[in-house]
């Protein structure tokens, strides 16, 4: 098989992330069910930096602006992110995380460590570990080594929100 890995497509790195990416996404569908994973990393985010514009918060959660834009809708209509204009430069709106969308993720906490929980429960705690560790960089590998940060390019065409 010239030009073939030898690894079963099952073994393969790229195979498994997408499985263990399905599974995780069912378990929270199931446990937290008033967001999804997109939409909790936005708000998750704004939490940890209020007043972010959206080419930011898009770098920051790892979500390209054509996915952003109307995830940032539907969120904003559920009155959970509220939309300022910048004081420093008018053209710009800053985005927030309003105090339903506070009050929403204090409430879904529970449901997020059960998701998480239940989708590594088969690891030890050094395993969990390990797995973040390795998870980080792959991340940053991908990312052409950068952190992931501000300067985090986000990868494009990836949509679930």
């Amino acid at each position: 098989m010239a030009g073939h890995p030898e690894r079963p497509i099952v073994e393969a790195p790229l195979y498994l992330l997408r499985r263990a990416l399905q599974a995780y996404t069912s378990i929270w569908q199931t446990e937290v069910r008033d967001l999804t994973p997109p939409q909790y990393t936005v708000l998750r985010s704004l939490q940890e930096e209020p007043d972010l514009d959206q080419s930011t918060l898009g770098r920051r959660a790892g979500i390209d602006v054509a996915t952003l834009t109307p995830l940032l809708d539907r969120l904003e209509s559920r009155g959970f992110v509220e939309r300022e204009v910048d004081p420093k430069n008018r053209r710009r709106k800053l985005l927030r995380l309003s105090k339903p969308g506070a009050r929403l993720l204090d409430d879904i906490h529970p449901a997020v460590r059960q998701a998480e929980e239940h989708a590594l429960a088969g690891l030890s705690p050094e395993e969990r570990d390990t797995l973040t560790d390795m998870l980080q960089r792959v991340a940053r590998q991908g990312a052409g080594g950068a952190a992931p940060s501000s300067s985090t390019k986000p990868e494009t065409g990836t949509r679930f929100d």
